[in-house]
């Protein structure tokens, strides 16, 4: 059994840690919204209409699967006239060492 002092440390510890890693898994446990974003990493600033035809989803599913991922911070959006497009987030850390883990992983099968 841990000391009592170690469990205040580790508490404290726990306290202070940053929970944008669990967010940003959270929105790659669905298997759709984790597709999309190995779609995003070999293809950026595609349209909502892309990730639909790409996934075989409606426009309605995919638009709803990326503003949960764009909620998290892992991709951004941006507007090109009148359609939405989305790419991965360049300036979120956590999404740039989720698609360097990916990309080592999939090279690697």
């Amino acid at each position: 059994m841990l000391p009592r002092e170690q469990i205040t440390k580790a508490k404290r510890s726990l306290a202070a840690v940053s929970l944008a890693p669990a967010v940003a898994f959270e929105a790659l446990g669905d298997e759709t919204r984790f597709r999309i974003f190995l779609f995003l990493m070999d293809h950026s600033g595609v349209c909502v209409s892309d990730v639909a035809h790409a996934l075989s989803i409606t426009l309605p599913a995919a638009s709803q699967q990326l503003k949960v991922m764009e909620r998290s911070g892992i991709i951004t959006r941006m507007r090109k006239g009148q359609m939405v497009c989305y790419e991965i987030n360049t300036s979120s850390p956590i999404a740039m060492r989720i698609t360097r883990l990916l990309r080592h992983y999939y090279s690697s099968l």
